[in-house]
C-alpha cells in the first residue's frame, strides 16, 4: 500500500553530507514492503529501514500522513 510520509528532520548522508530527504517535504513509500524505500532528493531509491527498527530512526525523521 503506497502512502505519503513527511520528513520532520533533514536526512544527511554521512559521507557526502548531501541532504537526501528535506524537512517539510513529503515522499511516497510502500508500507507493504519489508523495508521502507522512497525516492530521495537526488532521484534515487533510498532505504528508510522498517517501521519497527529498534533505534526508531524512521520515527525520528518521518511522520506518516493520514
Amino acid at each position: 500500500m503506497k502512502q505519503r510520509i513527511k520528513c520532520i528532520k533533514d536526512v544527511v548522508m554521512d559521507e557526502s553530507l548531501e541532504v537526501a530527504f528535506t524537512k517539510g517535504e513529503t515522499y511516497e513509500t510502500d508500507f507493504d514492503a519489508t523495508y521502507l524505500e522512497a525516492i530521495n532528493n537526488q532521484g534515487e531509491e533510498h532505504s528508510l529501514g522498517t517501521l519497527n527498527d529498534k533505534d526508531k530512526w524512521f520515527q525520528q525523521h518521518f511522520e506518516i500522513i493520514k
